[in-house]
């Protein structure tokens, strides 16, 4: 396939799979899967009792970009983000670390101590987005948007969009999200 197809193709695909997800439904993508894929993947997370996060987290680990939005409704990182690993094929779980134990110098007593809890996140923090996206909404719209998040928040959260992709705050994608813009992140 020529240059001029793949460029046909590959936003045809996404938007034809966007259409399908529906206004509020779920988005999984994997580069040259088909549903037969999709529904196989699905099925063998599904088999493992796996809902909401872990599920999300299970279709990832077999590759697949994965996204639902009802799971994430109170998720501080409001972009989607993308799983692109060299192999597919490790199926190693992730491990809670455990808490460090620090024996006394008496040897009989021991102190357990909890992981410290982590810090609150920043509005101010800053993402790396590959692309938006908003059923029925182009580039003008995402324009608009923007500015009116901007406007709502203050300067510091206007994008910097100079690149092949965009650098935007944590505070402005919340707030584009809360418009009904999902925002894909860049590796």
């Amino acid at each position: 396939m020529n240059n001029q197809g793949l460029l046909t193709t590959i936003p045809a695909a996404i938007t034809l799979c966007l259409v399908l997800a529906g206004c509020g439904g779920e988005f999984a993508y994997k580069r040259g899967a088909g549903v037969h894929d999709l529904n196989t993947a699905k099925n063998a997370c599904q088999a493992q009792g796996l809902q909401g996060n872990a599920f999300a987290q299970c279709m990832e680990n077999n590759g697949w970009v994965f996204h639902n939005p009802q799971d994430n409704l109170d998720d501080d990182d409001p972009v989607i983000k993308a799983s692109l690993k060299n192999d597919y094929r490790d199926t190693s779980t992730v491990q809670e670390p455990a808490p460090v134990v620090a024996i006394a110098a008496d040897a009989k007593t021991s102190v357990t101590q909890e992981s410290p809890a982590p810090a609150p996140k920043s509005p101010l923090d800053m993402f790396t987005v590959s692309s938006w996206w908003k059923i029925g909404r182009g580039a003008d719209n995402l324009k608009a948007d923007i500015q009116q998040c901007v406007a709502k928040l203050g300067p510091e959260h206007q994008p910097d969009m100079s690149g092949t992709t965009a650098k935007a705050s944590r505070g402005l994608l919340l707030c584009m999200r809360e418009l009904g813009w999902k925002a894909l992140q860049a590796q």
